[in-house]
């Protein structure tokens, strides 16, 4: 009988195997035990790849917008720009953003003014409230002068900001943009001389402020105030604040009234991160 050869199905796969790790170093292109291994890597490699590929770009449409929105003097930083393109009615996506901004800068400046419009569009709230004054900006108008703007080849920001704010600017928005912008002023009602209620352990700068802001400003203070009041003070500014606990602060802060500062020094020894010690 003739001698019948068998295994071509194998050897076809070993080499489709070899055939795919051509490129590999030593060993891992010839034998296949290595070259499989190494493909095997190599294709978890290569799907990881391919995510921290699309974060890369991603990143570099974001400093190619932010560069832009800088170099035509925008207000707006990234953040803001992106967050007013969600409100706006542009259906325009961060990698053709960051196209224009590179090819042709004077779209881009039209893309920043009709998104500027979008600043002061009322958003529609899901609960319902009390009814609020509407702020509007015309759109059509907006967006036909700022073309025509566009046209005439601009190139100073001064030019183009004074566009902006011509357009999309009413006298509503102003007075709105003036309430935002002026700073929230704290009216401190005490003339008391502060203590350091930091010497209080479970007491921080945050704290310290925030019971100063409720006209607690020493430790006379502190050590005649309510637990329940304390509580509700810190619940009231936030969770970070609520996770505190202050049964102990008058405990303490009736000793230090009192200038027994070795006294509060044992017993904070005795306590916890300012809890008692069950």
């Amino acid at each position: 009988m003739s001698r019948v050869k068998r295994g071509t199905a194998a050897s076809k796969r070993r080499n489709y195997l070899l055939k795919r790790a051509k490129g590999f170093n030593a060993k891992g292109k010839s034998t296949f035990r290595l070259a499989k291994q190494r493909l095997l890597k190599a294709d978890d490699n290569a799907y990881a790849s391919r995510k921290l590929r699309k974060r890369d770009f991603r990143q570099l449409w974001i400093q190619r917008i932010n560069g832009a929105l800088d170099f035509i003097g925008s207000e707006l930083n990234y953040s803001r720009f992106a967050g007013l393109l969600n409100k706006s009615e542009l259906k325009i996506n961060r990698k053709m953003i960051s196209e224009i901004a590179i090819s042709d800068i004077e779209g881009f400046k039209v893309i920043v003014a009709t998104v500027e419009g979008a600043k002061y569009t009322p958003t529609e709230s899901k609960v319902e409230s009390k009814p609020k004054a509407k702020i509007t900006a015309p759109k059509e108008e907006t967006t036909s002068k700022i073309v025509k703007t566009s046209e005439n080849h601009i190139e100073s920001k001064d030019e183009v900001i004074e566009a902006i704010e011509e357009v999309v600017q009413t006298p509503k928005v102003a007075e709105v943009k003036e309430e935002a912008s002026a700073p929230k002023k704290v009216e401190v009602t005490s003339d008391k001389k502060a203590d350091d209620l930091k010497k209080i352990e479970g007491i921080g700068p945050a704290i310290e402020k925030l019971l100063h802001n409720n006209e607690i400003m020493t430790y006379e203070d502190l050590a005649n105030s309510d637990v329940e009041n304390l509580r509700k003070i810190l619940a009231e500014a936030g969770s970070n604040y609520s996770i505190h606990n202050p049964v102990t602060w008058s405990r303490q802060s009736r000793l230090a009234a009192d200038g027994k500062f070795e006294e509060l020094k044992v017993l904070q020894d005795e306590l916890h991160k300012g809890q008692d010690v069950a």
